[in-house]
């Protein structure tokens, strides 16, 4: 088969799943589709720094309220075993968020993978996680997530006393509607290089470090309620397989990656999917699709979560306190 790299920058979100569209991938090594997903740190898969595109570098003490899981693996044309990946990321003690299909059990309508969160010396943490149910009621489709709502919130322990590694600010939610051309603050884990054939995207490469890029809203909507980004492929960020969970960011660049007192860091969207568009002229324009925050699916689903759930707030949310320990 003739296949076409793309060499990009990525990131930490992009729907796993794409790997499948790939004919020599839907050979894929799927024996762990009810087993566990275990989110460790980031410097657990040797990302000892936070490393940009173009180059660049920043703390990865910056980002330690995001944790990745090697959910799976794959088989590529060359026969070589790839990990799939998902993230999550800490939204205030005791509570992460990640997109659905990272803990979506596929086949079955009604189940989810367990989660947890594993920690240098200390038990597995065990997570409590509820999905949308309009995502969970949809038949599942290995060329995409169930639904739009591509979204979970998880819940979980805290160990007394606190470990260092989860005694961190956490990352706060914003609920402000998002225009087209907004500045946003892409995240990703990993993914340098991608192939495209006939049947669509295939992640061809690793690097297991986490890396941000900067890019804009091309819709806050694509007619099914994903926020969307449009990348050329030659030089811009985008999602790919492996990135999936990861947050999508406002108020911050890769310029200052912390965002400002003035403006901020929150999250806005989850990363889940990505989608190749044919240019008129030359190559591919590739689509990232992230699930966000900023609709009235998220909020409602925010909401019901709430209920039954008083010991834990969400950063960002209307009942939660400003200030430590979420995010300023």
């Amino acid at each position: 088969m003739n296949v076409r790299m793309l060499h990009i920058h990525c990131f930490l979100g992009a729907l796993f799943t794409l790997a499948l569209t790939h004919e020599s991938v839907a050979q894929s090594v799927d024996a762990d589709q009810q087993s566990g997903v275990v989110f460790k740190p980031t410097s657990s898969f040797g990302a000892g720094s936070v490393k940009l595109i173009n180059g660049q570098a920043v703390d990865e003490q910056d980002w330690r309220a995001l944790f990745v899981a090697v959910i799976g693996e794959y088989v590529d044309k060359d026969g070589r075993k790839i990990p799939k990946t998902c993230s999550a990321t800490l939204v205030g003690r005791g509570v992460a968020l990640t997109a659905a299909h990272c803990i979506d059990a596929k086949g079955n309508k009604s189940t989810q993978r367990k989660a947890a969160l594993q920690l240098p010396g200390l038990p597995t943490i065990v997570f409590d996680c509820a999905i949308p149910a309009q995502y969970l009621e949809q038949e599942w489709d290995p060329r995409g997530p169930r639904h739009p709502d591509d979204f979970a919130l998880c819940t979980f322990t805290v160990p007394d006393p606190v470990p260092p590694r989860i005694d961190v600010r956490f990352e706060a939610l914003s609920f402000a509607p998002v225009g087209k051309a907004a500045s946003v603050l892409m995240t990703g884990f990993g993914c340098k290089v991608l192939a495209i054939d006939a049947n669509g995207l295939v992640g061809v490469g690793q690097d297991n470090v986490l890396t941000i890029g900067d890019s804009v809203v091309e819709s806050a909507s694509d007619g099914q309620r994903f926020l969307t980004t449009r990348s050329n492929w030659k030089t811009q960020p985008a999602l790919c397989p492996g990135d999936s969970g990861g947050p999508l960011m406002v108020g911050a660049t890769t310029a200052t990656p912390t965002g400002t007192r003035q403006s901020p860091r929150r999250i806005i969207g989850v990363n889940s999917n990505v989608v190749p568009v044919a240019r008129t002229s030359d190559g591919y324009d590739l689509i990232s699709r992230m699930a966000p925050m900023t609709s009235s699916a998220f909020v409602k689903f925010m909401a019901d979560w709430q209920q039954g759930r008083s010991g834990f707030t969400i950063c960002g949310a209307p009942n939660a306190k400003a200030g430590y320990p979420c995010r300023d």
